[in-house]
Parts: structure tokens; C-alpha cells; sequence
């Protein structure tokens, strides 16, 4: 008879076990908790119409400010202030350099409206799950972002991580839908499936694929848009909903049998940084010492 030594045999009892261990993940936001985010975003646009080919760039590095406010019965009031932008773009020869902080820096091209969003601030509603419940802002911010192709309410709801309502397993899955808008060529629909990939402490690894459907963008000239494999990763905080660090990647591109060929890569990264120094005032201006 097959004899199983007992630590062998114990192993196989406990091994089940801990593959079927749940997590219910849930945000837990503390008042007056302030954190800084650095987000980056990398595009690049490459397109070919008859024998010509171009090729625009633009990098921008923005800096938040997030402070949780009044947290009640699980729902937290979140807001974001736009303390710094700096950005970079080429685009047919023509280079823009851009930064919030230097003073006398301009914004041209593409990266103006981006520079509009300096020192704005918006609000959220967000309960435990990261749904986003309201958000709201002044009527110049929301301006700005739809100049730039976005919106209020998707804008942000795309920086929240949405957690699953019912407890899970690593390994297991859970999906929600999300909408990307474009601007004047309408919007995207996405499917996004979230793998939950470990849990340490209070921060959750998670990694993400994305199915886009292209179907409701409409672009002048029979142009058809596809969206190739998008994928992404994050290091979410459980105690204030905050990315630690992530990162996606999407490649969208024309059909072949588009009258134009156009391949656009959008890379985006989010990271929780320490709170910037503090800026000395100039000598005059502290009476001259």
C-alpha cells in the first residue's frame, strides 16, 4: 500500500484551501489624506496618406494633488487639483516645449489645451468599490478637458480602479465597461477584464486586458478605426483608492482597406509620488536678507 509521508499529506489537505482563500477588496478612504500623483502620457501618431508620411509625437507629465474629504456611510469626497503640467510634442517639423513651473513657458500646438488645465480643480463622489458616483467642476474645466478630446465624468471615472462587488480569489477575474471619449469622432466602448493578481497588505496587484469597440467612431472619409490587444497593470492602495503605480498601453490603428493608413500607440502611467518642496521666495522678496 502507498504510504503519503504526513507533511506531504498535510499539504495536499491545506493546498485546496489556500486556492480558494477570498478577498474582499473594498477602498477604505481616511479624511484629510493628501497624496500626490504623477501621470504621464505617450503618443505617438503615425500616418501615410498616398506617398506622404507623418509623424506627431506628444509627451505631457502631469502632477495631482488629491485630498479625501468628508467620508460618510463608505462614500468619500475625493478632489484634484492640476498643480503642474509639463509637455513636449513634434508634429511636421514644428517642436513644442512646455512646463507649468518655468516661468515665461508657453504652450503652442497641441500642448495649449492642455496648459489651460493648470491650477484647476475637480470633485468626485467615490464609494468603496471605486464607483464613481458624481463628479462636478467649474464650467471653464470642463471646457478645457473637452478641447483636449475628453470628458468630465469619463476622465475620471478612468483614474479609479472599479473593484468587484463580491469577495475573490488570486487568479480570478471580474469585468466592468468603461467609455473612452473622442472628441468631435464620437466614442469608444471598452470591456475591460480585471486578474486579480496578489494581495499584500492593503495594496492589490492587479493586471487588466481590454476589448475596444470601435464601431460608434465616426471619421470623415470612410476611415475605419480597429483597436489592436490593449493591455495594463496596477499597484492599487486599499486604504485610499489611489494607484501606487500602473501603467496601460493601447494601439489603435485604420482597417486595411481605409484610403488612409494611421497607427496611434497611447501610453499612459500613473504613480503616487512625495509631495513636491516647497518653493523659496526670493531674497527681495523675503526684505532683502
Amino acid at each position: 500500500m502507498l504510504r503519503i509521508p504526513a507533511v506531504l499529506s498535510l499539504a495536499f489537505v491545506l493546498a485546496p484551501l489556500a486556492a480558494q482563500e477570498k478577498h474582499s477588496l473594498r477602498y477604505t478612504f481616511k479624511p484629510g489624506h493628501v497624496c500626490w500623483i504623477e501621470q504621464t502620457m505617450d503618443m505617438t501618431q503615425e500616418m501615410t496618406v498616398g506617398e506622404n508620411q507623418m509623424k506627431m509625437t506628444q509627451l505631457t507629465t502631469t502632477w495631482l494633488e488629491t485630498t479625501t474629504g468628508e467620508v460618510k456611510d463608505g462614500v468619500a469626497s475625493v478632489e484634484q487639483r492640476y498643480a503642474r503640467i509639463k509637455g513636449a510634442s513634434e508634429a511636421m517639423g514644428q517642436k513644442s516645449d512646455y512646463d507649468s513651473d518655468v516661468p515665461g513657458s508657453k504652450a503652442t500646438g497641441p500642448l495649449a489645451g492642455v496648459a489651460k488645465m493648470v491650477g484647476k480643480i475637480t470633485k468626485m463622489r467615490v464609494d468603496t468599490t471605486g464607483k464613481v458616483l458624481d463628479v462636478a467642476a467649474d464650467q471653464e474645466t470642463t471646457k478645457a478637458l473637452e478641447q483636449m478630446g475628453s470628458s468630465l465624468k469619463e476622465g475620471t471615472e478612468m483614474s479609479v480602479l472599479v473593484l468587484p462587488k463580491d469577495p475573490i480569489a488570486v487568479g480570478e477575474t471580474w469585468t466592468h465597461e468603461q467609455r473612452y471619449p473622442m472628441g468631435p469622432a464620437g466614442e469608444m466602448k471598452a470591456k475591460l477584464t480585471h486578474k486579480l493578481v496578489a494581495v499584500k497588505g492593503r495594496v492589490a496587484t492587479v493586471e487588466t486586458s481590454m476589448e475596444i469597440d470601435t464601431s460608434a467612431v465616426k471619421i470623415p472619409g470612410g476611415v475605419k478605426l480597429v483597436a489592436d490587444k490593449s493591455t495594463g497593470a496596477f499597484e492599487v492602495s486599499l486604504d485610499d483608492g489611489l494607484p501606487i503605480s500602473g501603467h496601460t498601453e493601447m494601439v489603435l490603428r485604420t482597417s486595411e482597406d481605409s484610403p488612409m493608413q494611421m497607427k496611434m500607440t497611447i501610453r499612459q502611467a500613473t504613480k503616487q509620488v512625495p509631495a513636491p518642496a516647497k518653493k523659496e521666495a526670493p531674497k527681495e522678496a523675503a526684505g532683502g536678507k
